[in-house]
């Protein structure tokens, strides 16, 4: 498995969506954060799906130490429901200068969520 199915499930709110997290849903996060490392990412991935800013905040700590938030905002998306958008930027420019990485969704925890996951996998190293 890849981040990329693990950014698909937190899109699509599918991820930890019932009372506990499954065992597929344990799968696709330890296929991107093992269980047994020292930082928890893992457990601080199913806190923010259940929406834990401070664990999004452990998480981008842990994750991308050189890495800071530049925007937090919410608009209404309409007149029932909010959405979140942040906005993530490398501080070393790795990727690419002034570039930041931007993602939305319906919970602040989870919009900052998918912008560690894109982020990590931005500078990750393409595999042969």
């Amino acid at each position: 498995m890849t981040i990329r199915k693990l950014i698909e499930a937190v899109e699509q709110g599918t991820l930890c969506s019932g009372d506990f997290v499954s065992s597929a849903d344990l799968e696709t996060i330890e296929s991107v954060f093992p269980m047994e490392d020292e930082i928890g990412a893992a457990e601080y991935v199913s806190l923010c799906m259940d929406g834990s800013i401070d664990a999004a905040k452990a998480l981008m700590d842990a994750v991308l130490p050189d890495w800071s938030v530049l925007e937090i905002d919410q608009a209404r998306a309409s007149s029932i429901r909010a959405e979140w958008m942040v906005c993530i930027r490398d501080d070393l420019e790795r990727i690419d200068p002034g570039h930041c990485i931007t993602c939305e969704s319906n919970m602040l925890s989870r919009a900052w969520l998918l912008a560690i996951l894109r982020a990590l996998e931005a500078t990750q190293e393409p595999t042969p």
